[in-house]
């Protein structure tokens, strides 16, 4: 390389791509090639390649912290944009190179704000990626925490989305921070929490940031609660019933009109918690469907115990002619089952195809038979037929 330069050869002469002898040095993170060149007179460090990067985008692509030392030395463009209209910081940002975002940092001509393609910050990046510690760097020196991208999220909905606590309890220990900002959605940071079960963000959310619970998803019209009673989270339910444990809002009821107590069918503790809160437990969702026959359904004998024990009606009838003891049948919920039948319901009721429990329990499974002396066996399938005694020759 020395003897080339000495004989005149053209530094800044690009290939087909564009790509100069610094770019190719930088890209392939060649550092003492790039120390060469940067001894040249003449090098030219603002020439981009077909991409749009620099020598400096790509020394920040490979944190070669180095040749972007020299780079910024020689006063290279820190505002400049490469692919996807991204600067070396956004870049820096986005991989998490603290070291290379410190240095970007202590240059006074540097725009924290600027935007890629997305409309997405530096900060905002730094966030949905979970750099914490870039993400205060960044507040230290002014970032706009509630600058969002073209699809109207902030940092702080970009972290909780994604579950990093540590950078959301950054951005929450800056003011003013819009902690209910929505997406273009129409989400917040507390509903991702909530729909993501990230469940120590959603309590900093609501204790530190002051997030409202009375919140509804913008189609379905699903609560917060809701949401926890889903995933069978019981923290975040004593969270919603202690600071917002309001009757209505324990009883609400989303688009398919189901209610809190509905989603929480699948788990004892959720359940008993949301019935000692006054949850109705007799409300049907669009197709007839009441808590004990979800409950049935998914094989849940615990809390159709204590529905039963709320005297719901056990022979109530979905839209098809459904009942608890016909869900149970049909998904083989043995224990649930004997609940209900212990409890009174009726085996006699059919459905709309005229098919009583019973006949759901075996359309298409194999049928238990109790051998007589011999406890509990297992039968042969249903429809099977003994095979035939082979007929005697004709002599």
């Amino acid at each position: 390389m020395g003897r080339l330069l000495r004989r005149d050869a053209d530094v800044n002469e690009a290939d087909y791509l564009g790509q100069s002898p610094l770019i190719l040095a930088t890209k392939t993170r060649q550092t003492p090639i790039s120390l060469v060149l940067f001894d040249h007179g003449g090098l030219n460090i603002h020439l981009k390649d077909v991409s749009g990067n620099t020598a400096l985008h790509y020394a920040m692509e490979n944190a070669d912290c180095i040749s972007m030392t020299h780079l910024l030395a020689r006063t290279a463009d820190v505002n400049t944009v490469g692919i996807y209209s991204r600067t070396p910081l956004i870049v820096a940002c986005k991989f998490g190179y603290k070291g290379v975002v410190k240095m970007l940092l202590r240059d006074p001509r540097l725009r924290i704000d600027r935007v890629d393609h997305l409309g997405s910050t530096a900060l905002w990046h730094a966030c949905e990626e979970g750099h914490p510690s870039i993400v205060r760097a960044l507040m230290g020196r002014n970032a706009n925490v509630n600058r969002p991208d073209t699809m109207k999220k902030t940092p702080l909905i970009a972290a909780s989305e994604r579950g990093h606590l540590m950078c959301v309890q950054a951005l929450l220990a800056c003011r003013p921070l819009l902690v209910e900002s929505r997406d273009k959605s129409g989400f917040n940071a507390l509903y991702y929490a909530f729909r993501n079960n990230f469940t120590d963000i959603a309590k900093d959310l609501v204790l530190k940031g002051g997030a409202c619970l009375l919140y509804k998803t913008p189609l379905e019209h699903k609560t917060l609660l809701m949401l926890a009673s889903q995933h069978g989270n019981l923290e975040l339910v004593q969270l919603c019933l202690t600071h917002a444990g309001d009757l209505p809002s324990v009883n609400a009821l989303d688009l398919g009109h189901r209610s809190a107590l509905y989603y929480a069918c699948a788990y004892p503790q959720v359940a008993e918690l949301l019935l000692n809160h006054f949850a109705v437990s007799a409300y049907m969702d669009i197709s007839g469907k009441t808590p004990v026959m979800r409950a049935a359904e998914v094989g849940c004998a615990d809390v159709v115990e204590m529905l039963v024990k709320c005297e719901v009606d056990l022979d109530m009838i979905d839209y098809e002619g459904m009942t608890a003891l016909a869900y149970a049948c049909m998904f083989g919920k043995t224990d649930a089952a004997r609940v209900l039948l212990r409890s009174g319901a009726s085996a006699l009721i059919s459905d709309m195809d005229d098919k009583t429990p019973l006949m759901l329990s075996c359309d298409g499974r194999p049928i238990q038979h109790r051998r007589v002396g011999q406890g509990q066996g297992v039968g042969p399938p249903l429809g099977w037929q003994p095979e035939a005694a082979p007929c005697p020759e004709t002599p």
